[in-house]
């Protein structure tokens, strides 16, 4: 709701909010019996992740639990909450509906995609803290599950066969491709097996060890491992024969594209059209920075192979690349705090597991612990993709991944305690990814890069760009996998191979990767219409620090909050008490 319309409601809200108190209308009655429903679906949310199951039974449980707390929720009056409870209230409201149209409406069977469900044992593993002889209990309880929960997943394959709804050739090549180091010999591939290790190392010298290593040893030689190789067969014969081709199923997509960028978004034709137009404008830009670079290049592409070329572009080793890591970090986290108040917290540098070295250059995680001791833990890969980590694109990594990125996002979010754990822990993919970028080009806008840096910048906003043609393209059919590969190498300047891999992935997560783009771009104009709603009174560590104690959040949520929060701050009474609005 515009304040500034109604002037009398303007100058209450200012009076109360500016102060700290809720306001009159807001009943704490009514906050904490939202927070409460999104508290208990949180836990449940929890035990059904550590109790992975597709069975019929489980949906059906599942669907008894939704209503119970949709009449929980219908209980509570949304005119009593105050604005962040009417957030969640409103989230709630969402989650509940979309999972039980996915349950009731067939979404379950047509989503069953890629390497959706192919990882769900490894996914709840992750989420255990494997430090003591408890946790350890809980991971075995976690693989006694595995046998049952492939049966679920196949039981859902053959109702695909029977609908028809299989998805295409190339997200099922994208599951087998996941499925390889789950079904490997070998322990530095496969990551059950190296449990062991695993196991050996954080309970030596317990007394419990010999017992929970023999009970490891059995579950993964009679049930894990047989399981998993199970469901490679399934796939490899009875699935991949049936796949369709890609972009044969829009209604699939654009629930994909509802999932990921909020109902009210673009349609894929338009998307595709805006991404061809930035990725135009990029290139141009791009080529302005890499002749300064490299002065003799006659085009893009031989200034970024001269660049890349450069020894000292290079690490040698792994010791080197990981202190680079570290002194990209403390040099983000220098430039965040122009940016936004920083919390305190820790980030760790650590090579990439070894079973997904094949796989992924870099990643971070927020490790599971209480608010007061968050530990961010940045991976880079040492391994066999050590030769393609490049000194030039560390800082823009540093930026996405930690200050201001990722990292300062999730701190931030779970920092707030007025928040339930619900909000905390939410992840909406424009806002996560969009923030994230955000924070690139926000850096770039402060010149905190290096010509070179800022070259590595830019290639990753193509990157993005890119995205916007080759996934909606795909997904619509008007790209074929081998056009929308070409396009991709030539555009985000990368090798084919890791073109195609790329291609893969738009394949087996639909609209996912729109998501970066878009969300940045909507950041954007967000932070726009704030700085003109507040015009001089306009603080950007102020509009950085409120946006992001909302948790991540859907972008319309975040635009409407923010947008009263602006009318808000503009109509704060003057030194000489005259209301300025």
């Amino acid at each position: 709701m515009r304040r500034a319309s109604r002037p009398t409601v303007c100058l209450l809200a200012a009076l109360l909010l500016c102060c700290g108190q809720a306001p009159a209308w807001a009943r704490p009655g009514a906050v904490q019996a939202v927070n409460a429903v999104a508290d208990a679906y949180t836990r449940a949310l929890r035990r059904q992740t550590l109790r992975p199951t597709l069975s019929a039974q489980s949906f059906s449980a599942w669907l008894r639990a939704l209503s119970h707390y949709e009449e929980r929720l219908a209980r509570v009056d949304p005119a009593r909450l105050d604005a962040q409870g009417r957030i969640t209230y409103r989230m709630l409201k969402a989650d509940f509906a979309s999972q039980r149209e996915a349950l009731t409406q067939g979404w379950t069977v047509r989503d069953l995609h890629g390497f959706v469900g192919v990882t769900g044992i490894v996914d709840a593993l992750d989420e255990l803290d494997r430090s003591s002889v408890a946790g350890w209990r809980r991971t075995l309880t976690v693989l006694a599950r595995t046998s049952r929960y492939v049966d679920g997943f196949l039981e859902l394959q053959n109702q695909a066969l029977a609908a028809g709804t299989v998805g295409p050739k190339l997200a099922i090549r994208s599951a087998l491709a996941t499925l390889a180091p789950l079904v490997s010999r070998r322990a530095d591939r496969n990551p059950f097996l190296a449990l062991e290790r695993e196991l050996a190392e954080s309970l030596a010298g317990r007394p419990e060890l010999p017992a929970l290593q023999a009970e490891l040893r059995d579950l993964l030689r009679e049930n894990v491992l047989p399981a998993h190789r199970r469901l490679a067969t399934h796939l490899a014969k009875r699935v991949l024969p049936r796949g369709g081709k890609v972009g044969a199923d829009r209604e699939v997509y654009l629930r994909h594209m509802a999932a990921h960028l909020g109902p009210d978004h673009a349609s894929p034709e338009e998307l595709h059209a805006w991404g061809r137009t930035e990725v135009e404008r990029l290139r141009g830009e791009l080529w302005k920075v890499a002749r300064t670079v490299e002065p003799s290049a006659r085009s893009v592409e031989e200034a970024l192979a001269k660049l890349r070329a450069r020894r000292a572009n290079h690490f040698g080793t792994a010791d080197a690349l990981l202190g680079a890591v570290k002194g990209e970090i403390a040099h983000a986290r220098r430039v965040a705090r122009k940016m936004a108040p920083l919390p305190k917290s820790r980030v760790e540098v650590a090579p990439v597991p070894s079973y997904m070295e094949t796989t992924t250059a870099a990643l971070y995680w927020l490790k599971p612990g209480p608010p007061s001791k968050l530990v961010g833990e940045m991976q880079i890969n040492v391994g066999p993709l050590l030769g393609q980590q490049l000194r030039h694109e560390l800082a823009t990594l540093a930026t996405h991944e930690v200050w201001g990125g990722h990292h300062l996002a999730a701190v931030v979010a779970m920092r707030q305690k007025g928040l339930p754990k619900y909000r905390r822990e939410a992840s909406f993919t424009a806002f996560d990814e969009g923030w994230a970028l955000y924070a690139e080009q926000w850096r770039d806008e402060q010149g905190a890069f290096s010509p070179e840096e800022r070259v590595g910048f830019l290639v990753g906003q193509l990157w993005r760009a890119a995205r916007l043609v080759v996934d909606t393209g795909l997904h619509t059919g008007t790209l074929s996998p081998t056009a929308a590969t070409a396009y991709f190498q030539r555009n985000a300047f990368t090798s084919r191979t890791a073109a195609k891999a790329e291609i893969e992935r738009y394949v087996a997560e639909p609209a996912q990767a729109l998501a970066y783009y878009v969300g940045k771009t909507q950041l954007l104009a967000l932070r726009e219409a704030v700085r003109k709603t507040l015009g001089r009174h306009y603080d950007e560590r102020a509009f950085h620090a409120k946006l992001l104690s909302l948790g991540s959040v859907p972008l319309a949520e975040a635009r409407e909050a923010m947008l009263e929060w602006a009318e808000r701050r503009r109509c704060r009474p003057l030194p000489n008490g005259r209301p300025p609005c």
